[in-house]
């Protein structure tokens, strides 16, 4: 199984996520449209361990290749705290960096390059600089950002994503989001409406596999393959899949609706 590495999260990503198909082939087509210098957004939602972060991984893979610029975060429950840490660490925004603008974002971030009279000052003067720096190299290269675990994000990283999203038109950005639908945290649920309203793709829910589905699968594919040819791949693709998996979509949303 080919293995992937998402911002430093390494793996192994199966040759296909069965019963996920159509979930992939939305986002693959995202990433078409931004090697063709589209933007767009996407959010994935669902419980943890339900594979989102397999999903984007899997449907993300040809980017890189496609000649996009490829950044991948994921936040933590216990930095939330700390003001941008999870974009810093993801865009490699370093003091050492060649990258000028990018290490002048860094001292800022110190307090070394900054005369204003708050902290807060230096967050927001911070955020905008990286809307900026995001917007430039997007001019170089279609970018990727894909940010995971959203569900923890500190309340100045969730202000790029809100600043970010409204650029997607203008820009050739993919910002793809995922998250857990608790905490239900109102900063969290004002990002996924502004996300939602400027047309993010959303994919909700998960599959869950039966014992008696899986014994099945496992036979079909692994134990006993058919034949390479003796069968219509697509035929059974798009009829029988779906029967042998339960996809579970909630009834009610978690999250409130845009």
């Amino acid at each position: 199984m080919p293995e992937w590495d998402a911002g430093g999260v390494t793996g192994t990503v199966s040759a296909g996520l069965v019963g996920r198909d159509a979930d992939t082939a939305r986002l693959r087509g995202l990433v078409e449209e931004l090697a063709a210098g589209q933007g767009g957004l996407a959010w994935v939602e669902g419980e943890p361990g339900i594979g989102k972060t397999a999903l984007l991984a899997e449907a993300f893979a040809g980017a890189a290749p496609a000649g996009c610029q490829v950044f991948w975060g994921a936040c933590d429950e216990l930095a939330q705290r700390l003001p941008l840490r999870v974009l810093t660490e993801c865009l490699q925004v370093r003091e050492t960096s060649p990258d000028q603008q990018r290490a002048e974002i860094a001292r800022l971030l110190r307090g070394r390059d900054f005369t204003g009279p708050t902290p807060l000052d230096v967050v927001a003067a911070a955020v905008q600089r990286l809307v900026g720096w995001v917007e430039q190299v997007s001019m170089a290269a279609p970018v990727l950002l894909v940010l995971d675990d959203v569900q923890w994000a500190d309340e100045a990283s969730l202000l790029v994503l809100a600043e970010l999203a409204r650029l997607v038109g203008q820009i050739p950005l993919l910002l793809a989001v995922a998250a857990r639908p608790v905490p239900r945290r109102p900063e969290v649920l004002a990002a996924r409406r502004t996300l939602l309203a400027r047309g993010a793709v959303l994919e909700r829910g998960g599959c869950v596999l039966h014992h008696a589905d899986l014994v099945a699968v496992l036979l079909e594919q692994v134990v006993y393959p058919p034949p390479a040819g003796s069968v219509d791949e697509a035929a059974v693709h798009e009829n029988d899949v779906d029967r042998r998996w339960a996809c579970v979509h909630p009834v009610c949303s978690p999250f409130p609706e845009a």
